[in-house]
């Protein structure tokens, strides 16, 4: 690989010429449309699969919410910063 940049994306896509591509400056799903089948199956293998969990169990948490009006659900920077941190809040649901 060229650059870290371009290393990072790989972990993301392990797709070399989407992440060489994208590294260079072109829109990810411009470069995206352009991959050969075969190229889209092979990085697909190291995306994770819909629905899989990292390695956090979930958490139960306790928030008095009486009187509020709105709730605001927020994922803060975690190792790397703000770097393809994510969260998934599929099941988030209150209960008494």
């Amino acid at each position: 690989m060229s650059n870290d940049l371009e290393a990072r994306l790989y972990t993301c896509l392990a797709s070399r010429r989407w992440a060489q591509a994208v590294a260079s400056g072109e829109p990810a799903d411009d470069v995206m449309d352009r991959l050969t089948d075969d190229e889209w199956l092979e990085a697909m293998k190291a995306h994770p699969r819909v629905g899989d969990r990292g390695g956090d169990a979930p958490k139960s948490i306790s928030v008095d919410v009486a009187g509020a009006d709105a709730m605001t659900l927020v994922v803060d920077y975690a190792d790397r910063g703000d770097e393809l941190d994510h969260a998934d809040w599929l099941d988030a649901r209150l209960t008494k």
